[in-house]
């Protein structure tokens, strides 16, 4: 409860751009429960889309929590999504011919193959198995650690992650962090449809890029791979240099086209329909980092994006027609 007050009044501060009074904490304390009431937004959309700066027809253009929900049971059923939110090891079992690099599920594998990874990888990223928005995820450096230590990572469920080497471009905008692009696709009658991509950065500190955890977004143009305008925070602070000092209206994502074509192939050969793809871009190619079903869509609807509720009633009354 603290950390949300925490947001909102930072979020609200930031808005505003001055300190909030008690008057506008009360005015936007009830907006926040109107939005929830006419367009189904939370506390976090109020948050991350901004909804005090819109009016209420701008509002109508954003996808909300409700209206994504809506649209992911309706596209996909319920088992097969709970199947691969609830663990990890399911989804990277199932994609593993994408990973590009090794991926061990220390519960589930020997003793051999859990020495042969640790012998391998002296340093390797921890992931656990029940958590989100990068929550937990750590680098785990085998010659400062103990084995208790590691022991107690298996104990707690998790996966052992081999650590990836991004492409020169990608670590230019900050090498703290592996820098990734979220793209969202929807399968229809084995057509992929491209909804929306971020390119998401590290704050130049953390190891992870998670927008939730620090980290920054830019709107991807999904026909060439540029940023399109500045990036932007989850309070809504709006930046137009990386942490290492890229100006981000400048950059490309490279290989552009041929990302598109590898998030081709992974969602033709994947069970769920509509999936938020995160992917590593390498000087050889690309990783999957990891397959959501549920991924956030409101990383594609800041930083310049613009409201997605449009593209996403086109697609679901596509795949009611078929």
């Amino acid at each position: 409860m603290a950390h949300l007050i925490e947001r909102f009044r930072r979020s609200l501060e930031i808005s505003l751009g001055k300190k909030p009074s008690v008057l506008a904490y009360i005015h936007h304390f009830f907006g926040v429960i109107i939005d929830y009431i006419i367009f189904g937004a939370t506390l976090t959309d109020h948050f991350e889309l901004s909804m005090i700066k819109h009016s209420f027809s701008e509002k109508k253009e954003y996808m909300t929590w409700r209206l994504s929900k809506k649209f992911i049971f309706t596209v996909d059923s319920a088992e097969t999504i709970s199947k691969y939110r609830k663990n990890k090891n399911v989804m990277y079992d199932r994609l593993r011919a994408y990973l590009g690099r090794d991926v061990l599920y220390p519960e589930n594998c020997s003793k051999e193959e859990l020495e042969q990874f640790l012998a391998k990888h002296k340093r390797f990223l921890y992931k656990p198995n029940n958590q989100s928005c990068g929550v937990g995820i750590r680098v785990v450096d085998t010659e400062t650690t103990s084995d208790d230590e590691i022991a107690s990572l298996i104990k707690d469920g998790g996966l052992f992650d081999e650590l990836i080497m991004q492409h020169h471009e990608m670590a230019s905008l900050t090498p703290a962090s592996v820098n990734t692009l979220r793209v969202f696709t929807l399968k229809d009658k084995g057509q992929i449809h491209f909804i929306g991509a971020a390119l998401r950065i590290g704050n130049g500190k953390d190891v992870i890029d998670n927008y939730s955890a620090g980290g920054q977004v830019c709107a991807i143009n999904l026909d060439n791979g540029r940023v399109i305008d500045l990036a932007e925070d989850m309070y809504g602070r709006r930046t137009s240099n990386s942490p290492s000092g890229v100006v981000f209206t400048s950059f490309a994502v490279p290989m552009w086209k041929e990302l598109k074509e590898f998030i081709v192939s992974m969602a033709k050969d994947f069970e769920l329909n509509y999936v938020a793809w995160d992917v590593a871009i390498c000087e050889d190619g690309f990783k999957l980092v990891e397959a959501n079903p549920r991924g956030m869509v409101n990383v594609i609807q800041i930083a310049g994006n613009g409201g997605k509720r449009k593209r996403y009633e086109e697609l679901l009354k596509m795949t009611k027609r078929s």
